[in-house]
């Protein structure tokens, strides 16, 4: 039997947090760059408690969403990368 209690553990930086069959990473940075180097080490992370569990990450059910201060990061920040 499968403790999903276990996925929060995964990470290094972020806080998680379990709701249900859902799962959100928080973290709080200063610059762009340190948000997209952080949040990705924890997603590469949370893929590896995946694999290592036999399971498969809904990555069309998967989304990111960014709050900043009026004063924070612009806007091209929030954009999806359509490459």
């Amino acid at each position: 039997m499968l403790n999903i209690n276990s996925l929060p553990k995964a990470v290094e930086k972020s806080r998680m947090i379990l709701y249900a069959d859902d799962a959100v990473l928080i973290y709080s940075a200063t610059t762009p760059l340190e948000l997209n180097k952080i949040l990705q080490r924890d997603v590469n992370l949370i893929s590896d408690w995946y694999t290592y569990n036999r399971l498969t990450l809904n990555v069309k059910k998967t989304k990111i969403m960014f709050f900043a201060t009026t004063t924070g990061f612009p806007e091209s920040v929030c954009q999806e990368d359509r490459r």
